[in-house]
């Protein structure tokens, strides 16, 4: 699946931080891929995705958001 800029620049700062791994990513990428396959239009974001499997808190979320916006 292909990660938006924003999206990797997201995971990228919470691999950084270590609030999550390269495999939560990769578990976040093949669950978006198998959305598009099912036939979503509009896959779920990685950040939600991350957040619905309890490897990243919305609180965290919110501050990496928050980091790019400096």
């Amino acid at each position: 699946m292909y990660l938006t800029a924003q999206e990797s620049e997201i995971a990228w700062s919470a691999l950084q931080r270590g609030l999550i791994t390269f495999a939560d990513v990769d578990s976040a990428l093949q669950i978006q891929a198998r959305e598009v396959r099912e036939g979503r239009r509009q896959p779920r974001s990685l950040a939600i995705i991350l957040i619905a499997l309890g490897r990243l808190e919305d609180t965290d979320l919110v501050g990496l958001l928050h980091g790019r916006a400096r």
